[in-house]
C-alpha cells in the first residue's frame, strides 16, 4: 500500500499480515514477534490482516476499523487486539496462559493470574539452567500433547523481585528480547504443572476496571451502573468513545453479570483493564503442595486463550486435556523470594514431597 510498509508472520500455523505508515509501530511489532517472521505470500481467505494508521490512531483489523483516540499506549492495545484475532485462528493448539521452562526435554508449565509471579519465577529457573520457552503462553498441541515454544518478548513488572528488565529502543519498560537459539527450540513433553496462588490485592472485595468503549449515547454505562453494587464514572469522552472507571464487588453473581455485559459489548469495547493489580509476595517464604488433577485443570481451563476447537465443548476439552497430560505432576505454589522459590520447586519435583515450605528444603 502507498505510504506504508508491510511484513508477514506465521504464529502457530496462523498467518498475519501487518501494514503501517508508522515505522515505529512496525518495529514495535517486530521486536515482539521477530521469531515468527515469515516470507510474504498471498493470505487467501484465511489469516489476519492488520493495518495500523498513525492518524487517529486507528487500527483496521480484517476490515473492521477501530479508533484508538483515548488510549495512552495505542501500540500495546493494537498488539493485544491483533493477537486476539490471531489466537482465534489457531486450531491445532490449546493456548494456556502460562510461562514455560524446559530441562532435559521436559516442560514445566507455570500458570497463574496476572501479577502472580510467572515471569519472575521462569527467569529464576532459567538462571538455574532451565531453558525459557515462554513467559506467558504455553501452546499445547492438541494431538501430540507436546508443549511448543512461544518466543515472544518477555514482560516483567518493575516490582517483581528485583528482576532485571531492559532491552533497547522501541521496547516498552520491563520488556526483554526473547533469547532464541539459532536452531530454534524443539517441542517438549509436559512433565509438571505449577499453579501460582494469586497476589495480594490492595482493595479486597472490589474490582477496579477501566473501560474504553464506543458508546456515544452512554448506553454501556447505563447497563453497567444498573448492576447491583456497580459504581462508575465517566473519565473522558472523545469522538464517540467513552473512558469509564468502574468498581464492582467480587460477589460471584455481579462478576458474572458484568462478564455477560462485556461479552454483549465485545465489538464496541476497545480496552478493558483491571487496575490496582496486586504483587506477588516475594518477601514471604514459599510453600509448595501437590494438587489434584481435576481441581488443577478446572483452573487451567479458565486461562485458555482462543477457540475451544470446532468439535469440542469446554467439558470435552477438559477431558481431552486430562487425557493428553495424564501422569504429569501438579503443584500449588505460594511464591517467596524468586531464587528460593525456584530452588524449593525443584526440590519438590525431585523428591515427590506432598508439601514443602520455608525451612523444609535445603
Amino acid at each position: 500500500m502507498k505510504g506504508g510498509t508491510s511484513s508477514q508472520y506465521e504464529i502457530l500455523g496462523a498467518r498475519v499480515s501487518i501494514w503501517s505508515d508508522s515505522r515505529e509501530f512496525l518495529d514495535h511489532y517486530h521486536l515482539q514477534y521477530a521469531a515468527f517472521e515469515a516470507a510474504p505470500r498471498p493470505l487467501g481467505d484465511t489469516g489476519v490482516r492488520a493495518r495500523f494508521l498513525s492518524s487517529g490512531p486507528t487500527l483496521v483489523l480484517n476490515g473492521r476499523e477501530i479508533g484508538l483516540p483515548c488510549i495512552s499506549h495505542p501500540f500495546e492495545e493494537a498488539l493485544s487486539m491483533i493477537w486476539e484475532a490471531v489466537a482465534s485462528q489457531i486450531s491445532d493448539f490449546y493456548l494456556l496462559h502460562a510461562a514455560v521452562t524446559v530441562r532435559d526435554g521436559s516442560a514445566l508449565v507455570i500458570s497463574g493470574p496476572p501479577g502472580s509471579g510467572k515471569t519472575t519465577l521462569a527467569l529464576a529457573l532459567a538462571a538455574r539452567g532451565w531453558t525459557l520457552y515462554s513467559d506467558e503462553m504455553a501452546p499445547l498441541h492438541r494431538e501430540s500433547g507436546l508443549i511448543h515454544p512461544f518466543p515472544r518478548a518477555i514482560h516483567v513488572r518493575e516490582a517483581e523481585g528485583g528482576a532485571q528488565a531492559g532491552g533497547g529502543p522501541g521496547l516498552s519498560k520491563g520488556c526483554i528480547r526473547f533469547p532464541v537459539p539459532a536452531g530454534g527450540l524443539p517441542p517438549a513433553s509436559w512433565k509438571a504443572l505449577v499453579i501460582l496462588e494469586g497476589p495480594h490485592v490492595p482493595h479486597r472485595g472490589l474490582h477496579v476496571l477501566d473501560v474504553i468503549v464506543r458508546d456515544p449515547e452512554g448506553r454501556f454505562y447505563q447497563e453497567a451502573a444498573g448492576l447491583n453494587g456497580v459504581r462508575g464514572e465517566l473519565a473522558l469522552e472523545k469522538g464517540g468513545y467513552r473512558y469509564y472507571r468502574f468498581t464492582l464487588p467480587k460477589a460471584k453473581g455481579v462478576v458474572e453479570r458484568f462478564a455477560l455485559l462485556r461479552h454483549r459489548w465485545s465489538r464496541e469495547i476497545v480496552q478493558l483493564a483491571r487496575l490496582e493489580e496486586g504483587r506477588p509476595p516475594f518477601g514471604k517464604g514459599p510453600r509448595c503442595i501437590r494438587m489434584p488433577m481435576s481441581r488443577a485443570f478446572i483452573r487451567v481451563m479458565a486461562e485458555l486463550k482462543g477457540h475451544w476447537g470446532s468439535v469440542r465443548s469446554p467439558a470435552e476439552s477438559l477431558a481431552h486435556l486430562i487425557e493428553k497430560t495424564g501422569g504429569i505432576e501438579i503443584f500449588s505454589l505460594q511464591v517467596g523470594p524468586a531464587e528460593e522459590t525456584a530452588r524449593l520447586l525443584e526440590g519438590a519435583m525431585e523428591t515427590g514431597a506432598g508439601e514443602v515450605g520455608q525451612g523444609e528444603m535445603s
